[in-house]
């Protein structure tokens, strides 16, 4: 269905999905789909890739592009997430996690975006097989109710805007987990072999039969709200200069640092990082040394503590001191709270 504009002042906060401009892409703004079977590409949005037996698809890519066109909205886009697949991706998915499966309960709602390919047409409609949408409730420990539900729209060389609603159940008679989650799939299952590159975005859910204009929210405004979920600390200074956080000897080998998280995060988090070989342990007197292990040592929703560990047993506990870079490397810190 294509919708029209005609309503220009609408409720704040009315749209749930996080990052529907696809203007927030923390992870990168390329990303290689090679043997991924799921993966997140800008912020929220997650990509699930397939070939025709459920298996692992080779090749294709996500990316996040800029747009210049004029779009029938309160204001144009300037970003979309395109997938450009291999001729293995019969299995396309795109989708967006929601967490409290209650608030929805037994609620309709209205998923609104744009969308366009590069030639031709891509056409979804579960009668014909090419695809759907689906709509599912997870109240938390593997239990989940699946709604697929057929748009029956086709997707051209212009930008389009194409809603559906749905409504879901009640939750009154489930038990609910802490983990809950709405999950809404705007791509389901869908065979993009045959197309050279897909582009969506202004991706919106709300509560309601009629799709509003897009909720447009600053970046700043977006990152927050992504941050909640997922967020990295990127260290890339040269020359062995100081990264900048606060640390504390806790050992004869360890490091501490604390790291205040921009904004309380969904959950505790999980911490990666991109080699352990990209830091380095500083003695406040000098004499640094590479890093051999970082181990985390606590963490709640407002902060973590990670201790950083050196081979050499010549630190002096409760001294201060700092983490460097290796020189010329880049290093990384990974803190994830998705659903």
């Amino acid at each position: 269905t294509k919708v029209t504009n005609s309503m220009l002042v609408q409720p704040v906060n009315r749209n749930l999905i996080i990052n529907g401009a696809m203007q927030v892409a923390q992870r990168g703004t390329s990303f290689d789909h090679d043997i991924v079977f799921g993966s997140y590409t800008v912020d929220r949005m997650k990509v699930e890739i397939y070939t025709s037996n459920w298996s692992a698809a080779t090749g294709g890519a996500s990316s996040q592009t800029s747009i210049t066109d004029t779009f029938n909205e309160t204001v144009n886009f300037t970003k979309a997430l395109r997938l450009t697949p291999s001729s293995e991706w019969t299995r396309g998915h795109l989708l967006q996690r929601i967490e409290d499966v209650e608030f929805l309960s037994a609620k309709t709602v209205t998923v609104s975006f744009w969308a366009r390919v590069d030639t031709g047409t891509l056409t979804l409609s579960d009668s014909n097989g090419t695809g759907d949408m689906r709509f599912d409730q997870n109240f938390g420990g593997g239990v989940a109710s699946i709604h697929e539900v057929n748009p029956d729209i086709t997707i051209s060389t212009s930008w389009q805007k194409f809603s559906i609603t749905h409504t879901f159940a009640s939750t009154s008679d489930k038990t609910i987990d802490v983990s809950s989650y709405v999950s809404v799939t705007i791509l389901n299952d869908v065979d993009l072999s045959s197309v050279g590159w897909l582009e969506i975005t202004g991706f919106q859910l709300e509560v309601g039969d009629t799709a509003t204009p897009f909720e447009y929210r600053s970046y700043g405004d977006e990152l927050a709200r992504c941050q909640r979920y997922y967020y990295q600390r990127d260290y890339k200074i040269n020359n062995y200069q100081p990264v900048k956080f606060p640390c504390w000897n806790s050992s004869v080998k360890l490091m501490t640092g604390e790291f205040v998280h921009p904004v309380p995060m969904r959950a505790k988090p999980s911490v990666s990082n991109n080699g352990v070989g990209n830091f380095r342990v500083n003695m406040s007197q000098g004499n640094d040394e590479p890093c051999v292990g970082i181990s985390l040592m606590g963490t709640n929703k407002n902060e973590t503590f990670l201790s950083f560990e050196k081979s050499t047993s010549d630190l002096t506990i409760g001294e201060c001191g700092y983490i460097n870079t290796q020189e010329n490397n880049a290093a990384a810190l990974y803190f994830d709270a998705e659903l």
